[in-house]
């Protein structure tokens, strides 16, 4: 076996972590050998011992970084989603009610067919309203 194929319990010496190295990149690849693939010689996991072992050690590894997380934005759930909206909707809602109830209020009194008194309308309205 080539030093450093079994990387995740093996500390490589700098002569050794140099020999490594030297094969790279073709060992880190399957390749095709009389018309045969071949395995890499390093698995992924040895690759990763590999590279730290050249990072500590002070050694730069060309072969490309790590793998490039990006960051991803959770969905969520519906009602969190449209939490804020639903919010700015209610409020504008509620903000048109004193008018509706009013409006409400006079269709009430229409279908019954006479008028509220000025006391009622004080009552329910307040005493500005009550003159109109």
């Amino acid at each position: 076996r080539s030093p450093g194929a079994n990387m995740s319990t093996k500390v490589l010496t700098i002569a050794a972590l140099r020999q490594v190295l030297a094969k790279f990149p073709g060992a880190m690849f399957p390749r095709v050998v009389n018309g045969r693939w071949r395995d890499a010689e390093y698995s992924g996991r040895a690759l990763r011992a590999v590279r730290k072992q050249a990072r500590l050690a002070g050694f730069e590894w060309p072969w490309g970084t790590d793998k490039q997380h990006t960051e991803v934005l959770m969905k969520g759930s519906r009602h969190e989603r449209l939490h804020e909206s639903r919010w700015e909707t209610i409020n504008q809602k509620l903000a048109k009610q004193p008018e509706l109830i009013k409006e409400h209020h006079a269709t009430l009194r229409a279908a019954r067919g006479h008028k509220a008194t000025s006391i009622q309308k004080a009552l329910f309205y307040g005493i500005k309203d009550a003159k109109k």
